[in-house]
């Protein structure tokens, strides 16, 4: 019995080192990029904890583990090849969200598929909880802008506190303040989420319990967060803007959101289940016999990874950017100004060549900006690039608009004096033009694979909103002549390569 367990243990953590060296060959791309938005972004910090922290887990579970039989569930070979290849996929047209992904699915699953289902059934929630490595959430910022704001405003109204909201800027008497992305509490929020989950795991045994303190971690830190904005306001409007200003602001939700974290934990330990504290890896438990420690399938596993490396070496082009522009169309009746004027400009990372002006057309004249990405020194599609200069413009409403036949993007932003502009945008791939960023870069990885061109622009036209001035309808009549447009943006293009 003691040799039978002992026998487990050594396949249990020789499984163990041998999955993960499987695993960050596979997802080696994955793993680098994710550590490195761990590091660069304080909204994923946490998550240099959370592999350890599973592992940990799996650890304490090493007793029971000892005495289960490790039967490999041969069906999660068809979703892990599927991973395999959508790590190719992503790979190649650098899709890091969907590498994220796969890189973080890929890891569980594996080792649900070498231990099999009675032995991953004991470490279910660590396995479970390795998906928090994914750094995903910031896209929830804009809206969580919008929510703190729409909660801290009736606040601010109820105590009498004086105040005008213009979009993310709210005036009091003694000063504004802007709701920005520090402010939206998604950092506090994702850690707090992670934490509700693993807390839940280690305190509690009643599934219902474990649901309840996660929803209480997700719903705190919002309400918290609009309280902090709230109480950051409220002090700057009772001390004339002495306190709460400048990096105050920072210090003080530093220290408020430690307290509500205090908070949450006060509430766990509360209502903890203090016989989990005492559960036993029960050693006496009889061992399974008839054990299968299938080798072949982590063989099976590391021959289909070798085929995945094949392949992407195969898939990955070499193929240069061009260097020539098309035209073919005429652009009579449209005219450009080259300028580089206007704060909205958007904020756009490693674009290999932008063009900036006015474009004219009959009596109309609004902005224009055309930035285009050769997809070696810079992404097209990146999270974090800004449509608009958030420096002195926040954004009031975003929607899709149809002209004539097409579909673009629209933004509506106002300034800190109360100017509005809108702007148009939409993804130029060649001949083809797209409003969703994901669709546009799936198209690019598809004509990458293909031998394609996949380089890019993104192309945008604003207006003042206002002063007598119809913004809509003039880059409306703009937007009607989108190809004449498009061939005017190239005919420039061509003219910086020359």
């Amino acid at each position: 019995m003691l040799l039978k367990s002992k026998s487990n243990l050594s396949y249990l953590f020789f499984s163990i080192i041998l999955i993960l060296c499987l695993w960050t060959v596979a997802f080696y791309r994955g793993i680098s990029t994710a550590i490195e938005v761990w590091y660069t972004s304080e909204i994923y910090n946490h998550c240099f904890l959370i592999l350890p922290c599973t592992f940990y887990f799996i650890y304490q579970k090493k007793a029971k583990l000892a005495v289960q039989q490790f039967n490999p569930n041969l069906w999660l070979l068809l979703p892990f090849t599927l991973l395999l290849f959508i790590q190719v996929f992503a790979q190649t047209g650098d899709i890091k969200i969907l590498m994220h992904i796969a890189t973080f699915t890929a890891l569980p699953l594996m080792i649900w598929l070498v231990w099999g289902n009675k032995s991953s059934r004991e470490v279910y929630f660590p396995l479970f909880i390795m998906l928090f490595s994914i750094p995903v959430g910031d896209q929830l910022i804009p809206y969580l802008q919008e929510l703190t704001t729409d909660i801290a405003v009736p606040l601010l109204e109820f105590t009498n506190v004086p105040i005008y909201r213009n979009g993310l800027y709210l005036d009091i008497p003694e000063g504004r303040f802007l709701v920005a992305e520090a402010c939206s509490g998604i950092s506090f929020l994702i850690t707090s989420i992670a934490f509700g989950f693993i807390y839940s795991y280690v305190s509690f045994t009643s599934t219902k319990k474990r649901l309840v303190f996660i929803a209480i971690s997700i719903i705190v830190p919002i309400l918290a967060n609009a309280l902090r904005v709230y109480g950051i306001i409220l002090t700057g409007h009772l001390t004339n803007m002495k306190y709460a200003v400048g990096a105050d602001h920072l210090i003080y939700g530093g220290v408020f959101y430690g307290i509500i974290l205090l908070l949450l934990i006060m509430i766990g330990e509360r209502f903890r289940d203090r016989q989990i504290a005492v559960e036993s890896d029960n050693e006496h438990e009889k061992p399974v016999t008839g054990n299968r420690t299938n080798y072949n399938v982590l063989l099976f596993i590391g021959i289909s990874i070798s085929m995945q490396q094949f392949l992407f070496n195969i898939v990955e082009s070499n193929i240069k950017p061009v260097t020539h522009w098309q035209v073919s169309i005429a652009v009579d009746g449209l005219d450009f100004h080259e300028h580089d004027k206007g704060r909205w400009q958007p904020k756009l990372i490693n674009s290999k060549y932008t063009v900036k002006g006015s474009i004219s057309y009959q009596s109309d004249d609004v902005d224009f900006y055309g930035a285009y990405f050769d997809e070696i020194n810079g992404e097209l599609i990146a999270s974090q690039h800004r449509f608009f200069n958030d420096n002195y413009w926040t954004l009031l409403s975003s929607a899709t608009k149809e002209i004539d036949g097409t579909l673009v993007n629209q933004l509506k932003v106002t300034s800190q004096n109360g100017q509005q502009r809108m702007i148009y945008y939409w993804y130029q791939l060649d001949d083809q033009a797209f409003i969703s960023a994901s669709k546009a870069k799936l198209y690019q990885t598809y004509q990458k694979i293909l031998g394609n061109n996949f380089t890019g622009s993104l192309m945008m036209i604003s207006d003042v909103i206002g002063n007598g001035n119809d913004a809509q309808d003039s880059m409306n009549k703009i937007l009607k002549n989108r190809p004449r447009l498009i061939n005017l943006y190239y005919q420039q293009l061509n003219k910086l390569t020359q």
